[in-house]
């Protein structure tokens, strides 16, 4: 068993492909599992799906998302399920900023400190969306906010889920609840951190 996912909690992967990058960038949340809910491939489809049809409304359409797979925490080690669902692709302009760029997104917690806060690197800016200097202009922040929104509330919507976490690294192990996603004013850029 892994310490970082306990029994009753998961962590769900997402994965953004680009045409000359043959490697995934990926992005994760944590999620906490409904009393009684277990790792299953159908499960694990529909998180994957709930999650995928949100991350395409930010994202370049010369990208795909793809629900990559979910590690289920359990008590006689981890148990992963990949996603079986087709890529699709996604909805904004087709030309894009290069593959580091990415919109960062805050995981706001009820929790003080460094150890309440948590983020994600979504890849795939598309031009338009952003100035010469990275920044997001008010429409496309707005737009941004409300799939990151609607990305939380439609996994924590689902019937085997209770909310998103953030799991961390290091003892104490106990996640912690996720409230909101919010998208900074600013792209961020990355090197390999988007990278398995």
């Amino acid at each position: 068993m892994s310490a970082r996912i306990p029994p009753g909690f998961a962590e769900a992967w997402w994965q953004f492909f680009v045409t000359g990058d043959p490697e995934p960038m990926l992005v994760a949340i944590g999620i906490d599992l409904a009393a009684g809910s277990s790792g299953t491939q159908a499960l694990t489809n529909t998180i994957l799906d709930a999650g995928t049809n949100r991350l395409k409304e930010m994202v370049s359409s010369s990208y795909t998302v793809d629900g990559a797979f979910v590690i289920y925490g359990n008590d006689g080690g981890d148990l992963r399920f990949d996603g079986t669902t087709a890529p699709v692709a996604g909805l904004r302009n087709p030309n894009a900023f290069p593959n580091n760029c990415a919109f960062l997104l805050h995981k706001v917690t009820g929790s003080g400190g460094r150890r309440g806060r948590g983020r994600m690197y979504v890849p795939g800016c598309a031009e338009g969306d952003i100035d010469n200097l990275g920044v997001l202009g008010s429409t496309i922040k707005a737009v941004l906010d409300a799939s990151a929104t609607n990305f939380l509330s439609d996994l924590v919507t689902l019937a085997d889920v209770d909310a998103c976490v953030l799991l961390h690294q290091s003892s104490p192990f106990t996640p912690t609840i996720i409230t909101g996603l919010t998208v900074d004013t600013r792209i961020a850029t990355q090197r390999r951190r988007l990278r398995p």
